[in-house]
């Protein structure tokens, strides 16, 4: 197997292909704010290394999408699968677009509709690894791919996953052995959903798993491309309404939309180009496309180790011409030419590699595999098991074909063995003790044999220890999973219905994996006594036939051939390998052959018994009575193997049969081990009737009821004999005159005649479709009429009726009807919006198809500040039969999600309810809260907004000599904000809860003037700690404590004022400076880098940082004398809030944003005594934001009004502070933002 790795999230350096940056807006709640910006990355290597290859423009490279329902593009918004392309589409095209000869293979197919669109793939929707891990062997052999794009693991997605992505691997492995093929196989790592944390953390736990998994298999030798999807696609994870790149109506929130898929395409395709060479600069010649058939399996008829097939290449073409020359070659040499030559194969794997070559001289290969398997012989006999071991774990393959496929008893104390069979006779609670007989491995001697002969027989001797058991109860199965098998032969028919018949699940050709031909025998088949059931099957002629006990009780037309079998599924009996579809009983005798007996055969073979000396009924003949006339019939009976001691074989018929005693009594048979080979005569009458008429059954059941025989105990059953009664009356009691009548979409009346009072119950039986009939109700006598209100509409329904005589007991004949429902209701489309306020919404409305009434139901969903989830009731809001509108819900709650979903009325009946729509109301206005500060000599002075209101309060801090500098942030991690002041190297940092107030000194930096104190947290832990800047140099330390620098970084300019925010909203401040206005921000604080430049103010002002939005992004604006002025983006340009406040003289220091409770200011000055907060007059003067076309800073030099009061200090000024200075050395440190 040939795996490429590449690293798509490692190594900048070499691997750097572009960056895309998008943005989306911005959700504001109250003081709570969801982000949703996202920076999407995609790194390609430059040189991958590879193993295999390399392609030339000789190759048609087969590339086979392979995964989910995400594979085939179901559930995407697009219902119709002829329009379902997924990511496959786009890259189809941008492959082709770009000279890359390329096939994409599968056996199914979705998107046909898009012409020149190569629509095949392998995506199953719903599956999960184990799934795809049972098939990939057979998809690789039926497909013959160069190339596996594997995306699986979203369904149920679950980091266990990994050990069945492990063994797929293998399969594939296995795969390259059998056939001596390589495949490259591209792993990716799958993309996550919307709005599901729990399921996206174990998402990336199985990715994570992925990786590693494959990264351990690249350093063992095998060659791996491992992409990531999850991460590297750039892929929005929320709902496209809200600007991410999914399905609004897929709930699960797992189905890209176009973008989400075109993101995808872009990783298969960066992992796809290097391998595949660039055709695009060949003359104008188009090479031919080599077709070299279908890979096949063939058995060896003569076991003489050869065989002569014929090859065919019939298939190949040239677009722009014709096809001159077909060399076919096997392992390397020339072995044949032309189109169809023929040639001889080997035991094992035969690979031919046909080149064609065209007109103008372009050649191009395809290559083909014949397995030739070693026949089984004449009697067809693949597999046998006698269950002769008498003790022990494992039941012995006695066939003689090819090596043994042995079977191990899994939990053997539900066993017991006994002299000649082994019984399955305890059931325990815990799945894990469930009874299994299984070879565990694959049973490929028996898979290929049957796949290349196109036939089979199963051969069982049986005895159910009940006749309840249903799911259906497996007797064998050939299968990896109850969903998955090549043939599965169980009692029952599911649920708890027809547990009295053995049913077949068959794959052939004509169905998709995990579908199946399903038939089963007549209810009374099984029978609590040793049974000889015996299932064959030949796609010669398409039969499917089910004996017991030597007589045919079904058979059927089965279409399509065995070739699809799957030669990796185990052969497993009394259960599944994997779950739990007990069956319980004793097992005689398992033969399995790769040819159909017929039924002259089964018939001897069900005559001579098991061959295990089980104690068996003998009879030489069948039954065939007619009632009238004194006409007989009979059977001899016989022990099938020597009694011990005396024996009396009772045969008791029912009211049917006559043995010599009057009908219904028994007949004693008795033996002796010294006349036991003499076999006794019975003669069988039929009982003559006058009540019911027609063909029915008289049964003889067989059980020794006396013995001194220690091998025939008493109660021994023995076997049935059934006789077929067919009477000369006429027939006289079948119902008349079924008739359906009032038929609607749900609901239909049936009424017929009753022709007498002697019945004991009607049996009314219903066919969907030209289905399998099923009884629907056991009626009581003289019933005439029936309402079946399980029908639905645009479906045909066949009805039949049969009265029941329980004294016979026997049926009468049916009594038949046919009708159809009318058409179903079209499901509505998706609701889609019209538009969204914080109180209305507009749903657009669907075209009306038939004059319906369209019923819309809403659900109110819990608030956005809480759960983010639905928690109400649909209720209906409106029934419209005017669709050509739009409508208005409303009044609705501002930041709530609600969901709408429709469906069409048509008087009593509805369609399907569509699909769903969430949509969330606007915001609610919520006034924003800031306080901001300012600082000069010891006094402090804040303006704080609340809502319509301001106020000012003033304070006093620290030293009045001027040579002390304010700062403010959240020192201890609280989430309130603190002050603190600065000079020479001496921090003082105060912070305050309504419990107290804290106060840190500590040294940091050099003891000189010059230096300018900044305070964010660098590290992203939730605490903003020190640093310094002067001319161009940052200082930076992760702690509040007297210490050194950990980050030194050279970003500025020696006029440069420095700034500190989180630019990206990472929730880590990095460092900015600003000249003369303009702002250069880097979004980290190792090795800076001018990430974001924007002008904004005039020379001269000095600059702010804060989130003033509420955005969670902090940004910048300007001070100068009393007027403030802030922009809500880092851009050039608008000025979005403003004020006027402050004194207008120089030399106040602007504090920016005070990001806490406004009250806390009282607490951090407690040893002040503020002024009381009163509304500041005149109030704040706030600048109307500009249009979004605005290019220039508006009223950005407006002179601000005077507020009528100075910055008084308080009457309590504090001591100065002095400290030692520190040294300053750097630890560099990756961080961003505040």
């Amino acid at each position: 197997m040939r795996f490429y790795f590449v690293q798509l999230y490692q190594s900048r350096r070499n691997r750097l292909h572009h960056m895309l940056f998008r943005s989306i807006r911005y959700l504001q709640l109250h003081t709570v704010t969801i982000l949703l910006t996202i920076c999407i990355i995609v790194l390609v290597p430059t040189q991958p290394s590879y193993a295999a290859g390399p392609y030339t423009c000789s190759d048609i490279v087969r590339i086979m999408p392979t995964g989910d329902s995400i594979t085939q593009g179901h559930a995407s918004g697009v219902a119709n699968i002829a329009n379902q392309i997924s990511y496959r589409k786009t890259l189809y095209d941008s492959l082709i677009a770009q000279g890359r000869q390329i096939d994409f293979v599968g056996s199914n197919s979705a998107g046909w509709n898009y012409a020149g669109f190569d629509a095949d793939h392998m995506g199953y929707p719903g599956w999960q690894v184990d799934q795809v891990e049972a098939e990939i062997y057979s998809w690789l052999v039926q497909n013959n791919p160069n190339i596996v794009l594997l995306h699986i693991g979203t369904n149920e997605v679950n980091p266990a996953f990994v050990s069945n992505l492990e063994n797929l691997l293998n399969e594939v492995d296995r795969y390259e052995s059998d056939y001596s093929l390589d495949v490259t196989v591209i792993v990716a790592r799958i993309i996550r959903r919307v709005n599901s944390k729990p399921l996206n953390t174990e998402t990336t736990q199985y990715n994570n798993g992925l990786a590693s998994l494959v990264n351990t298999r690249i350093t063992n030798g095998d060659d791996l491309i491992l992409v990531d999807m999850e991460n590297s696609a750039g892929i929005i994870y929320e709902y496209q309404a809200n600007g991410g790149d999914f399905v609004d109506t897929d709930s699960n929130g797992i189905h890209p939309v176009a973008s989400g898929y075109d993101k995808m395409a872009a990783i298969w395709e960066a992992a796809l180009l290097p391998i595949l060479p660039d055709c695009s600069g060949q003359s104008g010649n188009t090479p031919p496309v080599s077709e070299a058939g279908q890979n096949w399996i063939y058995g060896d008829i003569n076991n003489n180790g050869s065989e002569t097939i014929t090859l065919d290449g019939t298939a190949s073409y040239d677009p722009d011409g014709t096809i001159t020359t077909y060399n076919w070659y096997k392992n390397g040499n020339l072995v044949a030419t032309g189109a169809t030559p023929n040639v001889s194969l080997s035991l094992g794997v035969n690979n031919f590699v046909l080149e064609v070559t065209d007109d103008d001289g372009a050649k191009t290969t395809d290559v083909v595999s014949y397995k030739l398997v070693a026949g089984s012989g004449p009697t067809g006999l693949i597999a046998l098991y006698e269950f002769a071991e008498g003790s022990g774990l494992t039941v012995t393959d006695t066939s003689g074909y090819l090596s043994p496929l042995n079977l191990t008893i899994q939990n053997v104390q539900n066993t017991t063995w006994f002299n000649g069979f082994l019984e399955v006779d305890k059931i325990n609670d815990n799945t894990s003790n469930y009874t299994r007989i299984t070879s565990g491995t694959a049973a490929t001697k028996i898979n290929d044999a049957i796949a290349y002969s196109g036939a089979l027989t199963v051969e069982a001797w049986i005895a159910p220890e009940n006749m309840t058991q249903n799911g259906p109860a497996r007797v064998m199965t050939i299968s990896p999973t109850p969903l998955l098998r090549n043939l599965t032969i169980g009692t029952g028919t599911g649920g708890t219905s027809n547990s009295e018949t053995y049913s077949v699940r068959l794959q052939t050709s004509d169905y998709a994996t995990g579908q199946y031909a399903f038939y089963y025998s007549a209810n009374g088949a099984v029978r609590q006594y040793l049974t000889h059931l015996v299932v064959t099957f030949d796609d010669a002629t398409n039969t499917l036939n089910i004996f017991i006990d030597g007589v045919l009780y079904r058979s059927a037309t089965i279409n399509g051939n065995l070739q699809n079998w799957q030669t990796s599924y185990p052969l497993t009996i009394t259960n599944e390998l994997t779950e739990n579809r007990q069956w319980l009983g004793q097992w005689h005798r398992l033969a399995i052959y790769n040819r159909a007996m017929p039924e002259t055969e089964i018939d001897s073979r069900y005559a001579a018994g098991p061959g295990n000396g089980s104690a068996y009924l003998i009879e030489s003949n069948r039954v065939t009575l007619v009632a009238e006339g004194g006409i007989t019939d009979s059977y001899t009976v016989a022990p099938a193997t020597a009694p011990s001691g005396n024996i009396t074989i009772t045969a008791l018929p029912d009211a049917n049969c006559d043995l010599g005693n009057g009908a219904g009594n028994p007949l004693n048979l008795a033996f002796t081990s010294g006349n036991w080979t003499t076999a006794r005569n019975v003669i069988v009458t039929a009982t003559n009737d006058t009540v019911i008429e027609g063909t029915h059954s008289c049964i003889i059941s067989h059980s020794v009821t006396s013995s001194t025989a220690a091998n025939y105990p008493i109660g021994t059953p023995l076997g049935v004999i059934i006789g077929t009664i067919t009477d000369n009356d006429p027939e006289t009691q079948t119902p008349t005159n079924l008739v359906a009548s009032n038929v609607t979409r749900t609901s239909l009346s049936l009424t017929w005649t009753d022709p007498n009072n002697i019945e004991t119950a009607y049996l009314l039986e219903r066919s969907v479709n030209g289905s399998s009939w099923a009884q629907i109700a056991n009626l009581p006598a003289n019933t005439t009429n029936y309402n079946d209100t399980s029908v639905s509409c645009g479906n045909n329904y066949g009805y039949r009726v049969r009265a029941y005589f329980s004294t016979i007991p026997a049926y009468s004949n049916y009594a038949t009807t046919n009708t159809s429902t009318p058409a179903c209701i079209p499901t509505p489309s998706v609701p889609t919006l019209n538009s969204v306020s914080e109180a209305t919404i507009a749903l657009n409305l669907p075209s009306n198809p038939n004059n319906y009434t369209l019923q819309i139901q809403r659900q109110d969903q819990a608030q956005l500040l809480t759960t983010m989830a639905g928690s109400g009731n649909w209720a209906t809001i409106a029934e419209v039969t005017n669709t050509n509108t739009n409508y208005v819900d409303s009044p609705l709650t501002c930041e709530t999600l609600y969901s709408y979903r429709y469906r069409w009325l048509d008087g009593p009946d509805s369609s399907q309810w569509g699909s769903e729509l969430t949509i969330g109301t606007n915001p609610c206005p919520a006034p924003l809260t800031h306080s901001f500060g300012l600082y000069k000599d010891g006094q402090w002075a804040f303006y704080t907004i609340d809502g319509n209101n301001a106020y000012d309060a003033r304070f006093t801090f620290g030293p009045t000599d001027g040579q002390w500098q304010a700062i403010i942030g959240d020192w201890d991690g609280d989430g309130i904000d603190g002050i603190g002041i600065y000079s020479e190297g001496v921090w003082t940092l105060r912070s305050a809860t309504p419990s107290g107030v804290t106060e840190i000194t500590l040294t940091f930096g050099p003891a000189e003037t010059g230096w300018t104190p900044l305070l964010g947290d660098w590290d992203g832990n939730g605490t903003d700690t020190v640093g310094l800047y002067k001319t161009g140099v940052f200082l930076l330390r992760n702690s509040n404590t007297t210490g050194t620098a950990d980050i030194t970084a050279n970003f500025g300019t020696v006029n440069s004022i420095p700034v500190v925010g989180d630019w990206n909203s990472d929730n880590v401040d990095s460092i900015g400076y600003y000249d003369n206005g303009t702002f250069t921000l880097s979004n980290t604080n190792v090795a800076p880098q001018a990430n974001i430049v924007s002008t904004f103010g005039p020379s001269g002002w000095q600059p702010l940082v804060g989130d003033w939005n509420d955005d969670n992004k902090d940004t910048v604006g300007v001070f100068n004398n009393g007027l403030w002025r802030m922009s809500n983006s880092n851009t050039s340009g608008e000025v979005n809030f403003g004020f006027n406040y402050g004194n207008l003289s120089g030399g106040w220091q602007p504090l920016g944003n005070f990001d806490s409770d406004p009250s806390i200011l009282n607490l951090l000055f407690a040893s002040t005594v503020p002024t009381p907060r009163v509304p500041v007059i005149p109030g704040p003067s706030v600048i109307v934001t500009p249009s979004a076309s605005s290019s220039s800073v508006g009223n950005i030099n407006e002179v601000p009004s005077t507020d009528g009061a100075t910055i008084e200090a308080s009457p309590t000024p504090e001591a100065p502070i002095t400290s030692d200075a520190p040294d300053t050395t750097s630890t560099p440190e990756s961080t961003e933002d505040s």
